[in-house]
């Protein structure tokens, strides 16, 4: 039978010894490695702000001048237009009546005015063009019987103080030969009354007869006196009666004139009632004046009013930079600045499931903002390096409303500092105190 023989090297208890010292130079080992990379691996430091899509540009907010009452809403928040495309229909605030009504008056004084210019012309008849003639045939109708009135009223009285005029030249003719006969009876009888005067101073003429032939010379020379005058009067009355005729067709011309000016005065004035109409009717169908999409409707419902000068809806640029703008807590701005990284993340539960978007600070508003029952805070803009959130197999455009969750990296530390910083935080705050 062998005897087998314990040394001490192999006696259970120095086995356990060995074991234990292995385990502590192990775990040793391990906690001088974590150190080791605890001090060198780095941690990003991150401001966290929330905030969402905007475009880059300015929102347009599209307003009506003269409000009214929806009539229809052809578009819906965040829908696509083009320029032009109509999205807003009001209910207009002239009636097509009144519009027809005003059309008719101006229509009846242009053919007035075509008229009153023919008047004034001296026309022997009117000329409408085609238009008028299709649309107002009443209007011509009257135009033409009042035109052909007005033409024999004044020929008419043209005529009538022509015929005196000739009446005048008549008389006045007749007392110019008249006269001239006097005055040459006169002359003869002047050189007889003479000789007689010579016969009667000789005895030769009897006094009776001289003195019956002076009465005759007397009695023709008061004739002469006579004719002289009325033939003044005659001419007075000549001048009267051309001045009454030119006075005739200018008091005719100036009352044609004035009618003429209060018709264009009008004419001007219902054009302009039918222009503004026309561009308030116009301004009824709200359409986008630029390409872009549709962000907040301000009216909702058909038969809403919309105040004067209200804004209807707001939209956004079409093609327009995308950027993100988060609410900055007060506290952080300070180790935030331009030019830094930013790393975004979605908010829905449907893009979680996406990598973070990296992005670039581009701009720090100048001072907070206070906005009711909210803290304070800065606004930060950020530019995203990509349009989309993405994977292998989908992808989540960024849109403007889109809420995302921005971590903007101000700085970096070691994991043994992050471990370290509150326990030598209040080991410095327990030192200082008394």
């Amino acid at each position: 039978m062998a005897v087998a023989y314990l040394t001490a090297g192999d006696s259970p208890e120095l086995g356990q010894v060995r074991g234990e010292r292995r385990l502590v130079r192990l775990t040793a080992l391990t906690m001088l490695l974590f150190t080791v990379w605890a001090a060198l691996f780095e941690l990003d430091i991150a401001a966290h702000a929330p905030g969402k899509v905007v475009p880059a540009g300015q929102m347009k907010r599209i307003q009506h001048l003269e409000g009214g009452i929806v009539r229809e809403i052809h578009v819906k928040e965040g829908e696509v237009v083009k320029v032009g495309q109509p999205l807003v229909e009001l209910e207009s605030t002239a009636s097509e009546a009144d519009l027809q009504e005003i059309e008719t008056r101006i229509g009846t004084l242009k053919v007035n005015a075509i008229r009153l210019q023919a008047q004034l012309d001296g026309a022997k008849g009117l000329v409408f063009p085609a238009e008028l003639i299709a649309t107002y045939p009443n209007q011509i109708a009257s135009a033409r019987a009042m035109f052909r009135a007005q033409r024999d009223r004044l020929i008419s009285a043209v005529s009538e103080q022509e015929l005196k005029i000739k009446q005048r030249e008549a008389e006045l003719a007749e007392i110019g030969t008249r006269l001239s006969h006097s005055v040459g009876r006169h002359k003869i009888l002047s050189e007889q009354v003479a000789i007689n005067q010579k016969l009667l101073s000789q005895g030769l003429m009897n006094e009776y007869e001289h003195l019956e032939l002076r009465k005759e010379e007397q009695s023709l020379r008061g004739g002469i006196a006579e004719s002289r005058a009325a033939l003044g009067r005659l001419k007075a009355a000549l001048e009267q009666e051309n001045v009454a005729l030119q006075s005739l067709r200018l008091g005719e011309d100036e009352q044609l004139r004035k009618e003429l000016g209060e018709t264009s005065r009008e004419l001007a004035e219902f054009s302009e009632r039918v222009r503004k109409f026309a561009d308030s009717r116009a301004r009824t169908t709200i359409r986008a004046p630029i390409d872009g999409a549709v962000m907040t409707l301000y009216v909702v419902t058909e038969g809403g009013v919309v105040a004067p000068g209200g804004t209807v809806l707001s939209m956004v640029p079409g093609g327009d930079r995308l950027v993100v703008e988060v609410r900055l807590p007060v506290g952080e701005v300070g180790f935030v600045r331009p030019g830094q990284r930013a790393r975004l993340q979605l908010v829905s539960t449907a893009g979680r499931g996406f990598s973070p978007l990296d992005g670039k600070v581009t701009q720090i508003s100048p001072d907070s903002i206070a906005e009711q029952d909210q803290q304070p805070f800065y606004l930060v803009r950020i530019a995203p390096a990509a349009d989309a959130f993405a994977d292998d197999v989908a992808r989540y455009s960024l849109r403007p409303g889109v809420e995302v969750e921005a971590s903007i990296v101000t700085g970096s530390r070691s994991v043994l500092r992050y471990v370290l910083d509150p326990f030598l935080g209040s080991l410095k705050n327990g030192l200082s105190e008394r």
